[in-house]
């Protein structure tokens, strides 16, 4: 049956300066650009017009994506956020879809369907490793009270209308616990410029864009790795705080590479561009939405073994890999590109090749021919 709409679910504000929100906004312009009426609901949204959307984030915005509001009154509830869009929602006509991101939105929306009628397409980015937390693992989040995830993922898994995960591995898991569930594959996508433009030569730095928060993003191991690295500047682009950074600026002081690490503030996507093409090198520490970008501009990649980076960069072609948490195995893979400018254009050239397969267009066309499918 062919979509005629789309009402994407989220709380997010626009503009927020994470991966979350770019990847939400520029998942919505991509499906809206299938030819599909699109609603976005935000928390709260700044812009006063998709053209000032569309210059922060460097997409455009088509004029049949709407982001809409949550009123204040129900913008801190899943429960009353999922009633105002069910009520709002009880006059929509058939081949209407709600696309969520957030379980707990999603499960209050599955509850309502009663009212509703509209089939729940939710979209999970948890890895395999996520699900296998202890069924009892209590988190904090959102709302401020506590939630038992395993018995929320298992019910909005049990009772979507279909799924779309980023993770193959992610996939497998799915279809061996949840058989009856629709599921697909849609990582995450790229921008690809129309050609490689790579020269060894004229690039400058070693890229890192991202948090730089200590713990998760592991950002202390990149510092560290510096110290196996000669005549060439770190450049930390990304959102932290003043505490962050701080800490960052007094690490680096105690390595003794105060002269070759530089950190830029947060800066928009639009902007990002115009760094990234001057990269000689991305340093990737987390599987997420940065290695779609680092692919989007042919750059060579250093990043993690592990499975998911694996599955997208086939091994080795895109990328030079290192063992995750070893600063000398980081410093060794980044030597090994700078002593190699053959093998550093090679890589561009591949990276540059695989955000072709990858780009959002691609995925928007193959996640709406899952969703026609698998809608009565």
């Amino acid at each position: 049956m062919k979509l005629k709409k789309i009402i994407y679910v989220s709380r997010i504000t626009l503009p927020k300066r994470n991966a979350h929100t770019i990847q939400i906004v520029r998942n919505a312009v991509a499906l809206a650009k299938q030819n599909v009426a699109m609603d976005l609901l935000v928390r709260r949204n700044k812009f006063t017009d998709n053209n000032e959307l569309s210059k922060f984030f460097g997409v455009i915005v088509p004029s049949n994506l709407k982001i809409k509001t949550l009123p204040p009154v129900v913008r801190q509830s899943s429960l009353f956020i999922a009633i105002f869009i069910a009520i709002k929602s009880f006059v929509e006509k058939s081949r209407t879809i709600f696309y969520i991101r957030d379980f707990k939105i999603a499960k209050e929306l599955i509850k309502l369907k009663w009212l509703h009628r509209l089939p729940i397409f939710t979209e999970c980015h948890a890895v395999v490793s996520y699900f296998h937390k202890e069924s009892n693992t209590l988190e904090k989040k959102y709302e401020g009270s506590e939630i038992d995830w395993r018995r929320l993922r298992e019910y909005v898994l049990g009772n979507s209308d279909g799924v779309i995960l980023i993770s193959k591995d992610t996939l497998e898991f799915v279809n061996n616990n949840y058989p009856k569930m629709p599921v697909i594959f849609a990582w995450h996508g790229t921008e690809p410029n129309g050609h490689s433009d790579y020269k060894f030569f004229e690039r400058k730095g070693i890229y890192y864009v991202g948090n730089f928060t200590k713990g998760r993003y592991k950002i202390k191991i990149l510092l560290d790795a510096m110290r196996h690295i000669k005549d060439e500047t770190l450049i930390l682009v990304g959102k932290s705080s003043n505490e962050d950074a701080l800490n960052v600026t007094k690490y680096v002081e105690s390595l003794g590479i105060s002269k070759r690490v530089l950190l830029k503030e947060y800066i928009p996507p639009a902007e990002l561009k115009n760094y990234l093409k001057s990269a000689k090198i991305a340093v990737l520490l987390l599987y997420g939405l940065k290695l779609s970008e680092y692919l989007s501009y042919g750059i060579p990649i250093v990043a993690p073994d592990i499975p998911h980076i694996r599955e997208i960069l086939r091994g080795e072609e895109s990328c030079i890999l290192f063992q995750p948490d070893d600063s000398k195995s980081l410093g060794d893979a980044i030597n090994k590109i700078l002593d190699n400018p053959a093998l550093a254009e090679s890589l561009a050239r591949n990276a540059h090749k695989t955000a072709q397969e990858y780009s959002w267009q691609k995925r928007a066309e193959k996640i709406l021919n899952f969703i026609e499918n698998n809608i009565q």
